[in-house]
């Protein structure tokens, strides 16, 4: 090229906004421009291309790469037959990708070109040597001056790119307050407006553009300002949630599962000590209780029995008066469990209401089942308390007129759930599966006088019988299950409203299952153990392995075991 052809590449190149750095001596002044400019792969023209290698003076695509770059150990093999006294890794420029060095196998080829052309020289060869390596030390200094080039230029790129969003954002907020969103000014807005994929365009505003993202725009607009206006409203009831989910952390932390114990949400709607903290102005009590937190806590042990009560009563007033257990009054020398008609009186019509004891003994009787309306899970007490379901509630309301809408609002906002069972739709009370194990108590007892009502749970259990379902033993394989098993399996689609015929296994055949039933505990007891979290009042829903492990990691790192507990 000649002297003035190159003058024109230099003044050319100075135009450029940043400038660039000066032309390397190993390459041409259009060899360089088109490194620099044109995005193109140098091997099959592939467009957008933008990673330079810059050691190799080439743009190369991944589908190209593979075939036009090798490993150094490849570089070994091509050279080490004639050349096996020289290095020539050293006298070749490598591209680092992913830890490894790649050469281009052309620089290779014409490598052994240029040592086969000096005959065996041993001294040309050596001179050659240190002329190559020479030459890759001054280029692996142009490399580093190109790397700092393009971070700086990327950085700049940025930098301009946020300059113009931001821009964008001030002009999108002007056109909005000229639209009668005077509020736009709230820090809470103006926030929002930074997230919003239509404002984080780096272009400038023009008529055409806010034209034809107006409506959008305005929409998003009106939204946000309900949402601010919908957080302002039930900021009170968000701030005393969080005021008393933190002085409860460390009470969650001394209850670890399986206790049920009432969730932040259940404290603050069904006990009455807490539901008034709710409404107050102030934090006169909470404040009382930081400090007297031996009061606080001794307030918290008395709230839960009486939650335990309140929820009692709300589950035995859930079934049906037709198939409620009757209220009964134990004998002194009642045995738990006992079915005997003489050891039990039957409340009168005298008594004054279901006692505590009463309504618990009825909760735990054998026929007393609950379902979830949202997934169908058979549920008996205690453990419908703590069902995850159940504390599920109506979405936000952007536009609420009630201090109850406000309520709700700050129980999705602060807690992400509600009291128990807080629609009154979520849990039912099952008839279905208080007739199938009705029959299973009945096919237990072989007692005539047996009263399935008066049968508690606890009893079946320690009998830990197994029982047959006629319908579904086929082909010489019996259908066994548990007492538990048998009341959700006979409950269920296939099974409710028919004669199903159920069987009691004999002594034998039980203690040949109860062995199996043993092994297979072996095997696969730890597949089935579900983990929760208890550190600092977590308290998660229940997670399988993995799902405790990535918990673990995301919350804690490192995890510490001593805060898990398996349910």
């Amino acid at each position: 090229m000649t002297r003035s052809a190159s003058t024109i590449w230099r003044r050319a190149r100075e135009n450029v906004p940043g400038g660039l750095p000066d032309c390397p001596k190993d390459m041409s002044e259009p060899a360089y421009t088109n490194l620099m400019f044109d995005p193109h792969c140098h091997f099959c023209v592939k467009a957008r291309v933008m990673k330079i290698m810059w050691a190799c003076r080439v743009r190369c695509c991944k589908s190209c790469f593979k075939d036009n770059f090798v490993e150094i150990v490849e570089v070994w093999k091509a050279c080490h037959l004639k050349y096996d006294e020289i290095r020539p890794g050293a006298m070749l420029p490598a591209e680092a990708v992913n830890n490894k060095l790649y050469f281009l196998k052309r620089d290779i080829t014409k490598l052994i070109e240029q040592l086969d052309a000096l005959n065996g020289d041993a001294d040309a060869i050596k001179n050659f040597e240190a002329e190559r390596m020479q030459a890759i030390e001054e280029l692996d200094d142009s490399v580093d001056v190109f790397e700092a080039w393009s971070t700086a230029a990327k950085h700049r790129r940025q930098e301009e790119r946020t300059q113009l969003i931001r821009r964008r954002e001030e002009q999108i907020l002007e056109r909005l307050r000229q639209s009668g969103f005077d509020d736009m000014t709230e820090p809470e807005l103006r926030k929002r407006i930074s997230l919003h994929p239509l404002a984080q365009q780096p272009k400038e505003l023009t008529d055409r553009i806010w034209n034809n993202i107006k409506e959008p725009i305005i929409a998003w607009a009106e939204g946000g300002r309900a949402e601010l206006r919908m957080h302002r409203h039930c900021q009170q009831y968000t701030n005393r949630l969080r005021v008393l989910r933190d002085y409860l952390k460390d009470f969650y932390t001394l209850h670890h599962y399986p206790e049920v114990v009432p969730s932040v949400a259940d404290f603050s709607w069904y006990t009455p000590t807490f539901r008034q903290i709710m409404g107050k102005g102030h934090d006169e009590v909470l404040n009382h209780w930081a400090t007297h937190r031996d009061d606080f806590f001794k307030t918290v042990e008395v709230v839960v029995e009486i939650w335990r009560r309140i929820m009692a009563r709300r589950l035995y007033g859930m079934i049906p008066p037709e198939v409620r257990p009757p209220l009964i009054k134990p004998h002194k020398h009642q045995h738990r469990g006992a079915n005997n008609p003489e050891a039990n009186e039957v409340a009168g019509k005298d008594d004054i209401g279901p006692a505590d004891e009463h309504i618990l003994r009825a909760l735990h009787a054998s026929v007393t089942w609950f379902r979830c309306t949202v997934n169908g899970c058979l549920l008996d007490y205690p453990r419908v308390l703590a069902h995850e379901c159940a504390k599920a509630g109506p979405p936000i309301n952007l536009h609420p007129e009630t201090e109850m809408d406000a309520l709700q609002n700050a129980y999705n906002i602060m807690l992400n759930e509600f009291p128990w069972n807080f629609t009154g739709d979520k849990i039912v009370y099952d008839v279905n599966a208080h007739q199938a194990a009705e029959k299973i108590v009945r096919v237990t007892l072989t007692n005539t006088n047996a009263v399935p009502d008066l049968t508690d749970k606890f009893w079946l259990d320690n009998l830990d019988e197994r029982y047959v379902c006629g319908q579904c033993s086929k082909g010489g394989l019996l259908c066994v299950m548990p007492w538990r098993v048998a009341v959700k399996h006979l409950s269920d689609a296939d099974h409710r409203g028919k004669d199903v015929k159920l069987t009691v296994l004999n002594v034998e055949d039980r203690s040949d299952v109860l062995d199996r039933e043993a092994r297979l505990a072996d095997i696969n007891g730890g597949c089935y153990k579900m983990w929760g979290c208890i550190r600092y009042g977590c308290r998660t829903p229940a997670m399988n392995l993995a799902e405790m492990i990535d918990h673990s990691f995301i919350r804690y790192v490192p995890p510490q075991r001593e805060y898990f507990s398996t349910r």
